[in-house]
């Protein structure tokens, strides 16, 4: 049986998508919604099956609309165009964004499968599953859902036993089309009252192999290493974030389910099918092990954005240093271009650079603005990291307010501080980074530029979500 990858490549997209992905092996890009292959049966021999199992008591005929959803792209990369996931990605990006999600057929197999790597490699490797109700949760009374309690611990294949051991109720699951068995879900999430399900979700650990021969595991799509690549922007992290700079696994049984959400910080996201029975995105799977983590390369920065801004507005604490990595990169960027000559090739790829430009000049000009809309008398210099401000939760880079008496309680730029004063009585001072004036230079450098203008241009009205709280 071929291997699959499953890639998501997410953009926000209203589109609602369905994607085929094998049983096996498979990359998936995290978004909308994915359903496995169709298998071999036609429609008449799937219901003759699905009659003769007596799983068609269900009542289908308000299901339809799942029948409406239209399939995802696929696509079959060569060995070649398989070398660099992020070119892939790039290259792919403007027919697959439409849809928010496609799957990857990879041209390499994993010579080292998911069982072996779990049981073998990783000795004594457990996980802890939650438990899930079959059926639509209620809200209560301050708008919160209960999705799902605290399961059992297992071993990958013991896990795997009970998970076949549940679809039992279709004796030949593996033989009914995966568009029937969606029916059933939806179905039986409707109706369903006393039905629970297990899944291990966000397991920190990887089901890629470290053996030297495995193809897969020693290539750049290994979730372990694509992260971390010179053209993927989280390498500049130095922390290892699970689930983002680092992959989880998610291993489920029939029916299980992962709430519809998106990724931190609109992250794009890749997901490999490792192994067992067809998965469908929003999830109907049978038994299976599946591997995720983010990636972002240059032209993810606008998306990040709105993330941040978005953050700021919910009081949600940020994952990743936006404003930090947008400086490191667009100055890394500056530095290349002023070398005549140059044989990294990382920072010449001319849709992730214009993304990185524009972002960055943008993000000079908006603070120019806020400091004369602010008139600023005096500021003080620092060199600090990123800090996170204490009323709205943005991280702070380029400037913040803080007490320059007990240094305690910063806050950004975009609140009304005049009649702030810190907690210990004193007023608040703007410090502003010692090394401002050369990424001013680097913007207005970026900003002569055509092309980077023409963006610029047809953007004027950016910064207007920004106003002063």
């Amino acid at each position: 049986m071929e291997s699959r990858m499953i890639l998501k490549v997410k953009h926000r997209t209203n589109k609602r998508t369905r994607i085929p992905v094998k049983a096996t092996r498979a990359f998936t890009s995290c978004g909308v919604k994915v359903v496995t292959d169709k298998n071999c049966f036609s429609q008449s021999t799937a219901k003759e099956v699905s009659s003769k199992y007596k799983v068609d008591k269900f009542d289908l005929r308000d299901q339809e609309w799942t029948e409406k959803m239209s399939l995802c792209p696929v696509y079959r990369p060569s060995e070649m165009e398989f070398e660099d996931p992020v070119i892939y990605l790039q290259n792919i990006a403007p027919e697959a964004s439409k849809y928010g999600i496609c799957k990857i057929i990879p041209p390499i197999n994993a010579s080292v499968p998911a069982d072996v790597v779990l049981m073998k490699e990783l000795r004594n490797f457990k996980f802890e599953t939650v438990l899930q109700p079959l059926r639509l949760a209620k809200w209560d009374v301050n708008d919160k859902v209960s999705f799902y309690r605290r399961g059992r611990k297992y071993t990958y294949r013991e896990f795997e036993r009970i998970a076949n051991k549940s679809a039992r109720r279709f004796p030949c699951s593996s033989f009914i089309p995966p568009e029937y068995m969606e029916k059933v879900f939806w179905q039986e999430l409707a109706h369903g009252k006393k039905g629970t399900v297990e899944y291990g979700v966000n397991v920190d650990g990887s089901a890629f192999s470290c053996d030297p021969n495995d193809q897969l595991g020693k290539s750049k799509w290994n979730l372990k290493i694509l992260p971390r690549l010179p053209k993927s922007i989280l390498r500049l992290i130095e922390r290892d974030i699970p689930g983002v700079t680092h992959p989880m696994l998610y291993i489920g049984m029939l029916f299980g389910m992962f709430a519809w959400h998106v990724e931190d910080h609109y992250l794009y996201s890749i997901n490999y099918h490792h192994s067992g029975a067809p998965k469908t995105w929003y999830g109907v799977p049978g038994f299976n092990c599946g591997e995720a983590v983010n990636f972002a390369s240059g032209d993810w920065f606008p998306m990040g954005e709105l993330a941040r801004q978005r953050y700021a507005l919910l009081n949600k604490i940020p994952i990743l240093p936006y404003e930090e990595l947008l400086c490191n990169e667009a100055m890394l960027l500056f530095k290349y271009s002023m070398l005549k000559d140059y044989g990294d090739d990382t920072f010449k790829d001319s849709v992730s650079q214009r993304s990185v430009k524009v972002s960055f000049v943008r993000l000079i000009q908006l603070h120019k603005q806020v400091l004369e809309r602010l008139e600023v008398s005096s500021t003080y210099p620092h060199a600090q990291r990123t800090l996170v401000c204490s009323l709205c939760k943005r991280d702070c880079y380029l400037a913040y307010n803080l007490c320059e008496w007990c240094y305690s309680d910063p806050i950004c730029l975009f609140h009304e501080i005049n009649s702030l004063h810190c907690s210990c009585g004193n007023k608040h001072t703007i410090f502003l980074r010692e090394d401002l004036s050369a990424m001013e230079d680097a913007a207005q450098k970026f900003e002569q530029e055509e092309e980077i203008l023409l963006e610029l241009q047809k953007e004027t009205n950016f910064g207007d979500d920004m106003q002063l709280q």
